[in-house]
């Protein structure tokens, strides 16, 4: 793990001396990232800076920022296909082991800014070319290692692992564009941060993207498209069951490279478990250790699926009773900006302290990797496959006890009446027809009861118009005050988040879409380089085996019948895990809801925290929030109305969670600039 930083002056004005003391600057603020090694490069009107912390088995022998020739590298970077490259680049470890910052630099002098696509991994990293004055970046395909940077034409260029060490060197403020996506974050699938700066004049290097910078311009170009992974023809089941597996524990096995023990969130759900019992696997000699937060709620309790991983043996357990905040503290949240993982648990890592644990594995978002599957019902309406749309139907239902006299009607709702409607549009009439003749075979549901259904789009486009405005068919299309209606107007309508909520209710209509849809880097937002920023504040690596690109593009190229099969969601992940999970949890079909948690903490730990800024002055903040309707959804948060939906109580919880975290942030962000300036004018 490393946090890297540097600066370029392109103008000629700022002598070397002062390069190195900004760059001092710039490191001194991420120390954390270096508590065993930091390292200098100056040049002529450049300066790179590297901070070590020593984790990889080569980590000892990494002496950065890296010159060979006029090439010089900073890089935070972990390599997972290092023997592969080796071999394309004729590259064998001599004496010393080579590290990954020497592999780096040779594939670039192998294959130039196109070097990326090769790389499998976590990466940020610079290589600036001393002879030709431009830099080449590049950033890993989901975004894990965090990259900003600032280009000022003709004078500068400015990059670091952190934005604060950037704003060590100018003063800036928070961007309303990113505050007004953080307000409808959490409550839209649109995540603020993949493209989008929280700083004015800071840049982000996008997620699977490369930059070559030069004095007058920054030129981008994507390396990876994730819609770009070819849909796979094996000749078996099996043969892709065998083919996950494979993958998956070769994900897992390369991360768990490490020189001290490795940790791993233990939930009890299918995600965390497969980490865990693949890592087990894999690894048999790796001081593995597990960590389980246990929740206040009842129905949110997993520790029968955690115990049953535990009685397999091999790992070290700790637990904890409870979250100690479910906001971020002021200081926190003053070094990074917003927290990525609302219930992450801000003591979880002084259990690992003592043991030395530099390594954390996630099961994060193995869920949207290996999607639920259900939307392969759609895709099975399409093929007019009724007994088998039917069938899953009601074995999902089964498997997770929520099988009523409604569940054929509503699936048949949810899924099939959508293709229903573009058959309509697209007048094809008898595959209509023939679907109705089938669903009442299937089911008994009568042929006039599902043409009732749709029965205006029948009729022609003007009398319809007309019927829409006597009798609307369905609801209004959604609106930013819909999901959160603390949000100051003149913002929503400034960046158009009404186009934000109804983004989400354009729905996809394939499995495939889906998938592609929320397993693409744009999904994450800048949640992934925050989970990076956060860890490493407790000198701990995070790392995610389901974002491994060779497990995302096999899954992508699956087959949708191996994702819901039987009725199991997910089923080539459970079928992959045969012998290595306990039964218990490899079929389990039920997954908690932890809004309950949410909700508890913040009212049990937060509230002092929370009302003194909602019931505080909130006039510097009136561009951005609306303060008497923050404190209505406040007053309503603490006292529910009895007839109140589960979904409407959790939307409160977030809109307050979020509210409270842009006023900690934007008011840190405004002492930083502030302290900057006082610096400034003191020089």
């Amino acid at each position: 793990m490393s946090g890297i930083a540097g600066s370029v002056d392109f103008g000629g004005a700022i002598p070397s001396t002062a390069h190195l003391e900004n760059l001092r600057w710039m490191l001194e603020e991420m120390a954390h990232y270096g508590a065993d090694r930091t390292g200098t490069w100056i040049g002529a009107g450049a300066a790179l800076g590297h901070c070590l912390q020593l984790n990889a088995p080569e980590s000892p022998y990494d002496v950065q920022p890296l010159q060979r020739g006029n090439l010089v590298i900073t890089a935070d970077a972990r390599l997972d296909n290092r023997d592969d490259l080796k071999r394309a680049l004729n590259l064998s470890d001599g004496d010393l082991p080579l590290t990954d910052a020497e592999i780096l630099l040779a594939a670039y002098h192998r294959w130039g800014s196109d070097c990326a696509p090769h790389l499998i991994g976590d990466f940020a990293f610079v290589i600036w070319d001393d002879a030709e004055r431009r830099a080449f970046c590049a950033r890993d395909r989901y975004g894990v290692r965090p990259f900003f940077m600032m280009h000022t034409p003709g004078e500068r260029f400015l990059f670091a692992s952190h934005e604060w060490a950037i704003l060590t060197q100018v003063s800036v403020q928070a961007s309303d564009l990113y505050i007004a996506q953080m307000l409808m974050s959490m409550l839209s699938t649109v995540k603020a941060g993949a493209y989008t700066s929280r700083y004015e004049g800071v840049s982000v290097l996008p997620p699977s993207h490369t930059a070559i910078i030069t004095a007058e311009r920054v030129i981008l170009s994507r390396y990876w498209q994730i819609d770009a992974a070819p849909e796979l023809h094996l000749k078996t089941d099996e043969d892709y069951i065998d083919g996950f597996r494979e993958r998956f524990l070769q994900a897992v096995q390369a991360r768990t490279r490490s020189l001290y023990p490795v940790a791993a969130h233990l939930s009890g759900g299918l995600d965390s478990s497969a980490v865990v019992c693949a890592a087990r696997h894999v690894s048999p000699g790796t001081e593995l250790h597990t960590l389980y937060n246990m929740p206040d709620h009842p129905d949110a309790d997993e520790r029968p699926y955690v115990q049953a991983v535990l009685d397999q043996g091999g790992l070290t357990h700790h637990h904890q009773t409870r979250f100690r905040s479910t906001l971020p503290s002021q200081a926190e949240t003053a070094h990074e900006g917003i927290d990525g993982s609302m219930f992450a648990n801000r003591e979880m890592l002084a259990h690992f302290r003592p043991d030395n644990v530099r390594t954390l594995l996630t099961g994060f978002d193995g869920d949207t990797i290996v999607p639920f599957g259900t939307e392969y019902l759609y895709d099975l309406a399409r093929m007019q496959d009724w007994a088998a749309f039917f069938h899953e139907a009601r074995a999902f239902a089964d498997h997770n006890k929520r099988r009523t006299p409604a569940t054929e009607a509503s699936t048949l709702a949810r899924y099939g009446q959508p293709v229903f409607d573009e058959w309509i549009k697209a007048r094809r009439y008898g595959a209509y027809l023939h679907a109705l003749t089938m669903i009442k075979r299937e089911t008994g549901i009568s042929r006039y009861h599902l043409i009732r259904w749709r029965g205006r789009l029948w009729l022609p486009p003007p009398l319809r118009a007309v019927l829409e405005r006597v009798r609307p068919s369905g609801s209004l299309p959604a609106a930013w005050d819909d999901l959160n209606p603390t949000i100051q107007p003149e913002l929503a309508r400034r960046f158009r988040l009404d186009s934000i909520a109804q983004h989400d209710q354009q729905e996809a209509r394939s499995l495939r879409e889906t998938h592609l849809r929320f397993a693409a880097p744009e999904h994450y937002g800048d949640s992934l380089d925050l989970f990076t920023k956060f860890y490493a504040r407790s000198n701990a690596e995070v790392r995610h085996p389901f974002l491994d690109v060779r497990v995302v593009e096999f899954l992508l190229g699956t087959p949708g019948h191996l994702k819901l099969k039987d009725g199991w969601n997910r089923y080539i992940v459970r079928r992959a895990l045969d012998g290595l999970m306990p039964p218990s949890v490899q079929w389990r079909g039920d997954k908690p809801h932890a809004g309950e948690d949410f909700l508890n903490n913040m009212k049990r730990e937060d509230t002092p925290l929370m009302e003194s800024i909602i019931y505080g002055d909130l006039s510097d903040f009136e561009a951005y929030l609306v303060p008497s309707a923050l404190r209505t959804v406040y007053e309503r948060f603490k006292n529910p109305p009895e007839n109140m939906s589960n979904s409407a109580r959790y939307r409160d919880g977030y809109v307050i969670w979020r509210a409270v975290d842009v006023v900690v942030w934007v008011r840190a962000v405004r002492q930083r600039a502030a302290a900057f300036e006082a610096r400034r004018a003191a020089l």
